[in-house]
C-alpha cells in the first residue's frame, strides 16, 4: 500500500495536508482558508459552511469501502464531543448514503469515485456524499417491513428510509461540479 503524505505550505502556515492512498484518499483541511475542498463543497446551504473543522474522504466505488467512511465519520464526530448515540446514527447515514452512491449513483462502475465530505458547525455534523450520477429520479416509498419479511416485497428502499429517519436534515438531488450530492446534518446531541 502506497501512502504519500504531502504538505503544502506558504511561509510557516500549512494550508492542507493530503494523505493520498489508492483506492482511498483523505484530505484534512486546516484553519488557514479554503483549498481544494471549495470545489467539493459547492452547492446547497450545507456545502457552503466550509470551515477549519472539515475532512473529505474519497472512496473507490466498491462495496465495503463505506466502512472507511463510517470509521472516519465516527472519529471525526468524537473529536467534537458528539454523543455516542448520534455517532451511531451518523455512521448509519454515511454508510447508507455511500452504498446508495456506489450502487445507484455510480451504477457499480469501477472507475467512479464517491466523495464523503464532513464538517462540524453549529453543533451539527454536516455530511455530503457525492457520486458521479445524475441524481435520484424518484425517492423510493418507505419499505413495508412486514411484506419484506413475508417475502412479498423485495428488500429495497431501506437506505433512504434510514437516512430520513436518523438525519436531522436531508437534501437530495443537490448537483455540484463533482456530481450528485446527498447532504445530511446530524445534530451532535
Amino acid at each position: 500500500m502506497l501512502i504519500l503524505p504531502l504538505i503544502r505550505a506558504i511561509g510557516t502556515e500549512v494550508l492542507s495536508i493530503f494523505i493520498v492512498d489508492t483506492p482511498v484518499s483523505l484530505f484534512y483541511d486546516v484553519p488557514t482558508g479554503l483549498t481544494e475542498l471549495d470545489l467539493i463543497a459547492k452547492g446547497g446551504e450545507m456545502g457552503k459552511q466550509l470551515n477549519d473543522r472539515a475532512v473529505t474522504v474519497i472512496l473507490s466505488n466498491e462495496i465495503g469501502y463505506e466502512r472507511i467512511a463510517m470509521a472516519c465519520s465516527a472519529s471525526f464526530a468524537q473529536m467534537f464531543g458528539c454523543s455516542p448515540e448520534r455517532i451511531e446514527d451518523l455512521k448509519t447515514v454515511v454508510a447508507e448514503a455511500a452504498i446508495n452512491a456506489m450502487e445507484h449513483g455510480n451504477k457499480g462502475r469501477v472507475d467512479a469515485r464517491v466523495i464523503v465530505y464532513m464538517n462540524c458547525r453549529d453543533d451539527a455534523i454536516n455530511v455530503s456524499v457525492i457520486d458521479e450520477g445524475d441524481g435520484i429520479k424518484e425517492l423510493p416509498p418507505n419499505p413495508n417491513t412486514e411484506r419484506i419479511i413475508d417475502e412479498l416485497d423485495p428488500p429495497t428502499g431501506f437506505g433512504v428510509f434510514l437516512i430520513n429517519q436518523l438525519a436531522d436534515k436531508v437534501e437530495y438531488n443537490q448537483m455540484t461540479d463533482e456530481g450528485h450530492a446527498v447532504r445530511m446534518a446530524i445534530n451532535m446531541r
